[in-house]
């Protein structure tokens, strides 16, 4: 997005390739949330992930290196359809994948009052002049080599031969016996989640900007317990938290 320019642009006319992706972007919220009632993640993160694949599809098409070439002013117009686009995705992210979610938003500048919060998820509300963070954006989805995707369809496979579908997840009941804020992260909780095991499991959530601290301390939620350890902002998380 960057390439010398260091706040949001401001666009002008909607061309109809602009107004195509706005209409996809626009729909997406609306997909993804009834997904996400269903507790349905998966395909949930499948919409969001075919939105980024029409925002590439759109600068490929529109080719703004070209138009920064030849100083063609429609440049702004393309730049804020595609930082508004990755913005609406970036929120959608969070709640399930809360790192790579406060990332985007990060590096677009997005101000806190636009990173929460249904209202937020409507195209053009992020204002033109908004200033870029100072430091380079780092790449959160690379490209991988053919012979990476190879090997992962092969492990893919082999572990079909061991699990259904519907028994790759675990997942457990659990009851929250405490809730702190992120020490490195404003948008993240970590949680302390008795599932029935020895120990209460850990888990990192992105749910400050959508539920209260104090909703979630006590309440019974649904937890993905199969998943590895990972560290979220220095905080090795546990799990997932469905709801």
């Amino acid at each position: 997005v960057r390439g010398g320019v260091r706040a949001v642009p401001r666009p002008g006319p909607y061309a109809p390739a602009d107004e195509e992706l706005i209409a996809t972007i626009n729909a997406l919220p609306a997909k993804v949330e009834a997904l996400m009632a269903d507790f349905d993640i998966q395909n949930s993160l499948v919409r969001i992930f075919e939105a980024l694949a029409a925002v590439n599809g759109y600068v490929t098409a529109q080719e703004p290196w070209a138009l920064k070439k030849r100083e063609d002013p429609r440049l702004a117009t393309v730049l804020y359809v595609m930082i508004e686009s990755l913005r609406i995705a970036g929120a959608l992210l969070s709640p399930v994948m809360p790192e790579s979610g406060e990332k985007i938003l990060h590096f677009l500048g997005v101000p806190p009052e636009l990173r929460a919060g249904r209202r937020t998820l409507v195209f053009g509300r992020l204002p033109p002049g908004t200033p870029f963070p100072p430091e380079e954006p780092e790449v959160l989805f690379a490209k991988k080599k053919r012979e990476q995707v190879v090997k992962e369809k092969a492990v893919k496979q082999v572990r079909k031969k061991d699990a259904d579908d519907a028994t790759c997840l675990d997942i457990r009941v659990g009851h929250i016996t405490a809730v702190a804020k992120h020490p490195e992260a404003d948008t993240l909780y970590v949680e302390q989640i008795d599932v029935g095991e020895p120990e209460p499991r850990q888990v990192v959530s992105g749910l400050v900007q959508h539920v209260p601290a104090e909703a979630l301390q006590g309440a019974r939620v649904l937890v993905v317990c199969n998943l590895p350890p990972a560290p979220l902002r220095g905080v090795v998380s546990g799990g997932m938290l469905l709801c």
